[in-house]
């Protein structure tokens, strides 16, 4: 679900930046990518910048981010790493070399996993990827049904959503 259409035309200035959110509605702490995409789509954003909801399959995201041609992407949302709760990591997005961990993911997406990392490296792996890609992911603790998040996780949005403001360049706007 696209939330907020900045940066579509031709005319707007720098880099088109997509800033996507991925993961599932209603599993607590695993919610982080939609809960906090939906948010960061009342902010006022500069018109480069396109929010999106990537909460569908990584197929799907292939095709759109190969037809939507952006020059930067920060993706986010929660991924079971063994961290601490809150913990928020932040890489730049490098091509994974393992052929067997890559077809696992592959695999995953054809049964519609809706997975930050599943559809960073399957959308990766057939150069769908924007060239300068970083990728955000918030370690959760309550991967149960419902809504709202566990308190570090809360706490983790929140910082999170600083961090994004700040890779696209834009602060507390």
């Amino acid at each position: 679900m696209r939330l907020r259409a900045g940066g579509v035309s031709a005319a707007a200035p720098g880099p088109r930046t997509l800033v996507a959110g991925v993961g599932y509605s209603d599993l607590r702490d695993v919610s982080v990518g939609p809960v906090l995409t939906a948010r960061l789509a009342g902010r006022g954003w500069p018109a480069s910048v396109t929010v999106e909801d990537f909460g569908f399959s990584a197929i799907d995201a292939v095709h759109r981010l190969r037809a939507a041609g952006f020059a930067r992407g920060l993706f986010f949302g929660a991924v079971c790493r063994g961290d601490p709760p809150g913990t928020i990591r932040r890489y730049r997005y490098a091509p994974e070399g393992d052929a067997r961990t890559v077809q696992a993911h592959v695999a995953q997406a054809a049964q519609a996993v809706i997975d930050l990392e599943t559809t960073v490296i399957v959308a990766g792996h057939f150069g769908a990827l924007p060239d300068d890609t970083v990728v955000f992911e918030v370690e959760p603790e309550d991967l149960g049904y419902g809504d709202g998040f566990s308190p570090a996780v809360a706490r983790a949005v929140d910082r999170l959503e600083a961090m994004l403001a700040e890779a696209v360049g834009v602060g507390d706007a």
